[in-house]
């Protein structure tokens, strides 16, 4: 595989689209036996080991039979599941403690930049997906991590040598008697052309909790669809264009009351340049998001019917351009960037039927962004490489109408500037081992929410500035063969870091017409922890084992702070039955989760907080350990090709248990859903 692609994964400043480096690697994982596809661990180049990077390839995906992206990667060291509430499509993830917030995205090499706190932040199903990457620690400017999501294209539906086929995928959840139908259809023409089509409807009924609760609210349905078309111009020009739109309802958790409609749609067009010589390799792209949201609320009547006369509708956009060139120098490389996107926040409040003005609570705002990188691939012996970079970042905040008290503020736009330093080395220590260290910067925006949003009790800051993050990361990766026989494999991963994060966004509470906290920046903390990964192959059997840990504290207290994830272990065991039959068996234990806050402003009741000393037991945010157990099977009948059946069990004990909790919040806003019987159908031709 080409080293430059290797470099887009693992170098900070590199988010730009990718087709070429996304398609090689969609062939080369294609080729790998089944057994060794569940998670990849840059393990082909010195290069890739600089950073913990997981790989779900599409062999993973298929396997997998998660509902939304964050089910689908939360197995994963170090990677959490946030929200308040078991409907997934109001999840998010944190990376290392760090919310979505803190975490680049990407769709197609398009920043997917939408965050929501409560309502979740995903508007993609996993269906639509062929390969995810997941990048742990400081990259592409931000300080949490990189999820890069890669939509399929024609060639990963086409049969070998043939011009049209499609694919249909059916499943079943029981815990929620979740039915979801994918219908994929894609076509060729003359080997430069292709055209890829997609539609999927999913509906859900209220899901249970391990000890047979109701989740209330966690009902919903979406529909979705891809549209992608790829086009090799002449030998040295390629353009792929992609639309990715969804459709959903679900329900809103916080007042128990009214609904709430989602629309999203992803236009990315990408030009990729190469005209055979080494200095310019040119991968180029615009885009386009947009996420809706519209939000009924129901007034009551005196007969205690409603009906939705209240209505809020925000939409989210970001729109952008990328381009990277990645030039050879013999035995190094160098890559430049270009970075322009803004993200966009237009809000609209009707108060029956009719439109009223909401600048305190709701306004329109902007957050610009532009960024140049650079990364030098820097060879100094056989054994040795170094990767210096640097990016420039600078972060435009305005608002056109935003008011706090009556008084304008965010009118002229207020820019912040930063010159991000990366260095990475990477040792070939002996044959197998390689030992690596890292350093890396970033600049993180404040949200729109925090900057100008008025929410219930709590208080925007339009001051806010952006965080300022300095992770340092040294680890090690081993591979070896023929350990205890001719044909097994052993790879083992440690990474340690530690994350120092200036003017950090949290929130105090000390202003009594605000009792739920006041946006402010925060005295540095500090994130640290580590991540260990073994794999053990041989003959038909797989064995992983990891272990995920993050510790977040307030640097001049010591203060733990809040939502922070608990140390886990993952384990899993696949082997291969037959040729036909292949099976998983997957443990997650995570220990007490006791490195919570103890002290902050609080009141013995709701209310502004009078006092600062021990929190009380409503404040505890602490939470059991606990124990998981999955297994799926899935059967491809070797007379019936492109036929497959997936039968899977999640929470298989039926365990009540919840991930992460307040005291005296409903146990069915946190706790996770009870075992699920799942079944999978899919049929490629």
């Amino acid at each position: 595989m080409h080293k430059h692609s290797y470099m887009a994964l693992a170098v900070a400043g590199v988010i730009a689209s990718n087709a070429a480096y996304a398609q090689k690697q969609a062939n080369e994982n294609s080729k790998r036996p089944a057994i060794e596809t569940v998670v990849v661990i840059g393990e082909q180049d010195p290069v890739a080991n600089a950073q913990f990077i997981n790989t779900l390839d599409s062999a993973e995906l298929k396997k997998n039979q998660a509902t939304w992206i964050p089910d689908l990667i939360k197995t994963l060291p170090n990677i959490d599941i946030l929200g308040d509430n078991n409907n997934p499509m109001s999840r998010n993830i944190s990376i290392r403690g760090l919310d979505q917030q803190h975490i680049a995205t990407t769709i197609d090499g398009a920043r997917y930049n939408h965050y929501d706190v409560k309502s979740g932040s995903w508007t993609i199903p996993p269906t639509l997906l062929k390969e995810i990457d997941i990048v742990n620690g400081s990259s592409s400017g931000a300080a949490g991590g990189l999820v890069r999501l890669r939509t399929k294209s024609a060639d990963d539906i086409l049969q070998p040598n043939s011009d049209f086929g499609g694919e249909i995928h059916s499943a079943y959840r029981s815990n929620n008697a979740q039915r979801l139908i994918s219908t994929t259809l894609a076509g060729k023409m003359d080997n430069n052309f292709g055209l890829l089509g997609n539609y999927s409807y999913s509906k859900m009924n209220n899901g249970e909790l391990g000890d047979g609760t109701t989740i209330p609210f966690s009902s919903g349905d979406f529909k979705s669809g891809l549209l992608k078309a790829n086009w090799e111009l002449n030998e040295n020009h390629q353009l792929e264009a992609s639309m990715v739109l969804f459709d959903g309802r679900d329900y809103r958790t916080r007042e128990e009351i009214g609904h709430r409609d989602r629309k999203a749609s992803n236009l990315v067009v990408s030009h990729s340049y190469a005209p055979g010589n080494d200095l310019i390799n040119i991968e180029s792209s615009i885009y386009r998001n947009t996420t809706k949201y519209t939000v009924f609320t129901p007034s009551f009547l005196d007969e205690g019917e409603t009906t939705p006369v209240n209505i809020t509708e925000d939409k989210i956009t970001t729109t952008g351009l990328s381009s990277v060139n990645y030039s050879s120098l013999g035995d190094n490389s160098f890559s430049l960037g270009l970075e322009v996107y803004e993200d966009q926040l237009n809000h609209k409040l009707f108060l029956d039927g009719v439109e009223t003005p909401d600048v305190e609570h709701a306004p329109n705002a902007k957050i610009k962004r532009r960024a140049l990188f650079s990364v030098f691939d820097w060879k100094i012996t056989d054994n040795i490489r170094i990767l210096p970079s640097l990016r420039y970042d600078r972060l435009g905040i305005v608002s056109e109408n935003a008011e706090l008290g009556g008084v304008a503020v965010g009118r002229d736009i207020r820019w912040e500037t930063q010159l991000s330093k990366g260095l990475r080395l990477s040792w070939e220590a002996i044959s197998g081992l390689n030992l690596y260290a890292a350093y890396n910067e970033a600049l993180t925006s404040p949200r729109i929410s925090q900057l100008f949003i008025e929410g219930r009790g709590f208080q925007p800051n339009p001051n806010l500035k952006p965080e300022k993050s300095k992770n340092k990361e040294v680890g090690a990766h081993f591979t070896t063969t023929n350990v205890w026989t001719n044909s097994d494999k052993l790879s083992l991963k440690l990474n340690i870091f530690r994350n120092d994060i200036a003017d950090f966004i949290t929130k105090e509470y000390t202003d009594p017409d605000f009792p739920d906290g006041t946006f402010i920046n925060a005295n540095s903390v500090k994130l640290s922890g580590l991540e260990a990964k073994a794999d053990y192959s041989f003959s038909d059997y797989l064995i992983s084992a990891s272990y995920g840990q993050t510790k977040g504290q307030d640097k001049l207290s010591g203060q733990y702070l809040f939502d922070m994830p608990s140390d886990k272990i993952r384990l899993s065991f696949d082997w291969n039955i037959s040729n036909e039959i292949s099976s998983r068996i997957g443990l997650i234990h995570a220990f007490k989760n006791h490195r919570v806050p103890v002290e902050g402003w609080y009141s013995a009741s709701r209310g502004a907080p009078i006092e600062y000393g021990t929190l009380p037991s409503k404040f505890d945010q602490s939470a059991k350990s606990w124990t998981t157990l999955d297994w799926s099977m899935r059967y491809e009948p070797e007379n019936v090709p492109g036929l497959a059946f997936n039968l899977s069990a999640t929470n298989l004990t039926n365990k009540y248990y919840t991930i992460r909790t307040y005291n005296e919040e409903r146990p069915e806003k946190y706790y996770e859903a009870g075992r699920s019987f799942n079944l999978a159908f899919d049929y490629k031709f």
